[in-house]
Order: C-alpha cells, then sequence, then structure tokens
C-alpha cells in the first residue's frame, strides 16, 4: 500500500466517523426537545391527566 492510498483510506474512516457522530448528535437534539415541549403542551391541555408512555412513544413516532 503506497502513501496516497493510506492517506485517501485515513480520510475515508475520518470523514465516515464525523459523519456518523454528526448524525447520531442531529437526530437526538431535535426529538428532545420535541419530546420537552410535547409533554409540555400537553400537561396544559390536560392538567391532571398523566402522559402514558404509550402515548409518547406514538408521539415521537409522528414526530420522526
Amino acid at each position: 500500500m503506497d502513501d496516497s492510498a493510506l492517506i485517501n483510506r485515513s480520510l475515508e474512516i475520518f470523514v465516515s466517523i464525523a459523519f456518523s457522530i454528526q448524525l447520531v448528535y442531529v437526530s437526538i437534539s431535535p426529538v428532545s426537545s420535541h419530546i420537552r415541549i410535547s409533554g409540555i403542551h400537553s400537561q396544559i391541555a390536560r392538567p391532571g391527566v398523566p402522559r402514558s408512555p404509550s402515548s409518547r412513544f406514538r408521539d415521537l413516532a409522528e414526530f420522526l
């Protein structure tokens, strides 16, 4: 393996790692803020009625 092939390969690996980290961060951050916001809205809309985990999961599924 010559130097240029080695450099290309390591660059490829670096880019793929960076992309996957960014993908995970991007997919986590809006979802967590959306869950927080929808939780607050549901408490305002129906005070005293606790949200079940299944309805939270349904909200998340609709959001995604």
